[in-house]
Formats: C-alpha cells, structure tokens, sequence
C-alpha cells in the first residue's frame, strides 16, 4: 500500500494571534482664552521712554482677565522686559491668575499683527478664544487683517469698559467654579479647625446633612461646631 509521508507543520501556517490596535489617545479641546496687550492701552500719556500706568485702566484690565480667567500676552516693546513689567503692573494691582507671555520679535517690530499671528499658530492647538487690545490699528495690511477682523479693538487714550466689553463679547465669560463665592475669613477658619478636632477625636461621629444653597458657609460652621460640642459634652 502506498504511503503517504505527512511533513511537520510549516510555522509559517500556524495561526498568529490578532492584537487590537491600541486606541488613539483623545484629542485635547482647545479651551485657552488669550487676551493679547499692549501696554500703551493703559496709559493717557504714553512714554516710550518710561513704562506709567494709569490706576483706572489697570483696575478695568484686572477685573476683565478676573471675568474671563484669560491667559495675558504682552505685545508691544516692553514685553521685552517681562519681570519689570510684571513687577509695575502688579504695583497697579494687575495680577494675572495664570502665568503672562509675550509675542514672538521679529525684525519689524512695527508689524505686531504678525508677531500675534505667529503666536497664535504656536499655540493653534491650545487656544479656544483670542482678543487684542491695542494702541494702534492692526488692520492695514490686508493679509493679516482678514484673521484678525474680529478679534481687535483699537483702544482710542486709556482702556475703558467699553472696550472691555468688546473683549468679553469674543472671549466669552469664565464659568465660576463653587469655590468662587466661599469667601473665607479668620474667624471661619478657626470654626473649621475647631470642627476638624471635634471630628478627629471621635471617629463614631457623622456630619449633619448638607446645608441648602440658601445657607452660608459661615452659618454651616456654625450649624456643625454646635452640632459637635452637644455630642461631645
């Protein structure tokens, strides 16, 4: 009878086994507001020989970044002398929450709209909402000026809620957080450190319900310090 020689298996035909491609990480949602600055804006008098503010217009610039919690960038050429300037603006009660940067120089430093620009495509990823206060016009030059139509109110003196406005209406207002109207005070921090060692020295103790939105905190406080002292006497 004729044999049949049956050969080893090539390794070859050997079923390999399917990974699954591992999942593309998320893309991040642009969610920076940019509020670009040119210092002149909050001076009547500008000097290019001295950086003076005025305190109004830096009182409106503060509240503005404090309504839109937007990242400040400094545009104009004092930006090359960021502590300094920062140093004065903080002395003028300006104090960005997040950390200020300042444009790119290029060789025409007349040609701010570019330098904005040329920012704004660094950072293209991060930003979600982009507005410029300055100075001077920034829409001469054709080019430039079709992405910058918009988002550019030529401050006419020193800054004023009107032009403010103008930024708000584009940047859009910052979302408060619950924290943002809990106002604390050094008579309420000792309530909370009386509190937590009530707490720490009974672990068989439970907090009362949460208070409604129409309570205060400090009147919370006082609700649970009373609460605790009954049941520790």
């Amino acid at each position: 009878m004729p044999s049949i020689v049956i050969g080893a298996r090539d390794e070859d035909d050997e079923e390999s086994p399917v990974f699954a491609a591992p999942p593309e990480p998320p893309v991040p949602v642009p969610s920076l507001r940019v509020l670009f600055v040119d210092d002149d804006v909050l001076n009547s008098s500008p000097d290019p020989r001295a950086m003076r503010l005025d305190d109004e217009p830096c009182r409106v610039l503060q509240s503005l970044l404090v309504r839109t919690d937007a990242k400040m960038v400094l545009t104009s050429h004092w930006r090359r002398h960021k502590a300094y300037v920062l140093e004065v603006l903080g002395n003028y009660g300006v104090l960005p929450k997040r950390e200020v940067d300042t444009t790119p120089f290029n060789a025409d430093t007349s040609r701010r709209d570019l330098e904005i620009l040329q920012w704004l495509n660094t950072h293209r990823q991060e930003v979600a909402a982009w507005f410029v206060l300055d100075s001077q016009t920034l829409l001469q030059h054709p080019g430039p000026a079709a992405r910058l139509e918009g988002h550019v109110r030529q401050v006419q003196g020193s800054l004023s809620a009107a032009d403010t406005a103008a930024a708000e209406a584009v940047l859009g207002t910052a979302v408060p957080t619950p924290l943002d109207g809990l106002k604390m005070d050094e008579e309420l921090v000792f309530k909370m450190q009386d509190v937590m060692m009530l707490l720490s020295s009974s672990p068989q103790f439970h907090p009362p319900p949460r208070a409604t939105e129409n309570s205060s905190a400090a009147s919370e406080f006082d609700r649970l310090l009373q609460e605790a002292k009954q049941r520790f006497r």
